[in-house]
C-alpha cells in the first residue's frame, strides 16, 4: 500500500466517524434512513475507523522501520567494505614494506655476509702472530713479524671499512636489538685492537744495519735512541694485550655474524 492510498484510508476513516459520531450529537436532524444507520452503528462503524487508522498507523510504522533497517544495512555494507578495502590498502602496503625491506637486507648480506664469514675464518686459523723468541726488540727476526701484524690489521680493517658502507646504513634498522649491539661493540672494540696492533708494530726497532751505513756515528746514535727505554718484555705484555682484545672483538664478530644469518632467514634469503 503506498503511502498516497494509507493517506486516503485514513482521511475517509476519520470522515466516516467525525460523520457518525459528531453531526447526530450537535445537530440532530430528521429520522432518516441514513441517520438512523450512523445513529444504530456508529459504534461500529467507529470503531472500524479506528481499527484502520491503527493499521495504518502499525503499517506507516512498519514501512518507515524498514527503511531505516536498509539504511542502517547501507551503513553497514558501506562500513564494511571501507574495512575491507582498508586492510587490502593496509596489505598492500605491508607487502611492499616487507618487499623493500628483504631487498635491503639482500644488498646488505650479499656478498658482504661470505666475505665476514671468510675474514673470521681466516683469523682464526692464522691466529694472532706469534713474536719470535728474541731478547731484543731490534732483533732482525722481528720484520717479519711486523710484516704478519700489517697482514692481520688489514683483515681487521677489512670488516671495519666494510660496515660503514651504504648497503650497512641502509640496513641498520632492519637489525634487531642484539645484532645492533652486536655490530657496535664490533666497531668499538676494532678501534681499540686497531690501535693496539699498530702500537705493538711500530714498537720493534730496526736493526743497526738498516741505519744508514755512510754514516756509522750517526747510525748508531739514531739506532741508540730508538732503543731507548725498550725491552722485550714490555713488547711481549703488548702482544698478550692484542690477544685479549682479539678474543673480545672476534666475540662481537661471531655474534653479528649469527645475527646477520638470522636477518637472511627472517627473509628467506
Amino acid at each position: 500500500m503506498s503511502a498516497h492510498i494509507r493517506g486516503a484510508v485514513v482521511a475517509a476513516a476519520a470522515v466516516i466517524a467525525f460523520m457518525a459520531i459528531v453531526p447526530p450529537a450537535a445537530f440532530g436532524g430528521p429520522p432518516q434512513p441514513l441517520w438512523l444507520f450512523l445513529e444504530k452503528f456508529q459504534t461500529l462503524i467507529t470503531g472500524i475507523a479506528a481499527v484502520i487508522a491503527a493499521y495504518a498507523t502499525v503499517r506507516q510504522m512498519q514501512v518507515t522501520d524498514q527503511a531505516a533497517q536498509r539504511r542502517h544495512n547501507e551503513i553497514l555494507e558501506s562500513a564494511k567494505n571501507n574495512d575491507r578495502e582498508a586492510r587490502q590498502r593496509h596489505n598492500q602496503l605491508v607487502e611492499l614494506t616487507i618487499r623493500k625491506d628483504s631487498l635491503v637486507a639482500e644488498r646488505l648480506l650479499y656478498p658482504d655476509l661470505e666475505r665476514l664469514i671468510g675474514i673470521r675464518a681466516q683469523l682464526s686459523s692464522r691466529g694472532f702472530p706469534v713474536l719470535p723468541g728474541v731478547s731484543e726488540v731490534d732483533d732482525p727476526l722481528l720484520q717479519s713479524f711486523k710484516d704478519d701484524l700489517d697482514e692481520y690489521r688489514h683483515a681487521i680493517l677489512a670488516v671495519t671499512n666494510m660496515t660503514i658502507q651504504p648497503p650497512w646504513l641502509e640496513a641498520a634498522p632492519l637489525l634487531d636489538g642484539l645484532t645492533a649491539h652486536h655490530l657496535q661493540e664490533m666497531k668499538a672494540r676494532a678501534a681499540l685492537y686497531l690501535e693496539t696492533i699498530k702500537r705493538t708494530r711500530d714498537y720493534p726497532v730496526s736493526p743497526l744495519a738498516y741505519f744508514n751505513p755512510d754514516r756509522e756515528m750517526i747510525a748508531k746514535f739514531q739506532h741508540a735512541r730508538a732503543m731507548e727505554g725498550k725491552n722485550i718484555e714490555a713488547l711481549q705484555e703488548m702482544v698478550g694485550l692484542c690477544k685479549v682484545q682479539g678474543a673480545a672483538f672476534t666475540a662481537e664478530l661471531d655474534g653479528l655474524i649469527s645475527g646477520l644469518r638470522s636477518l637472511g632467514q627472517k627473509y628467506g634469503l
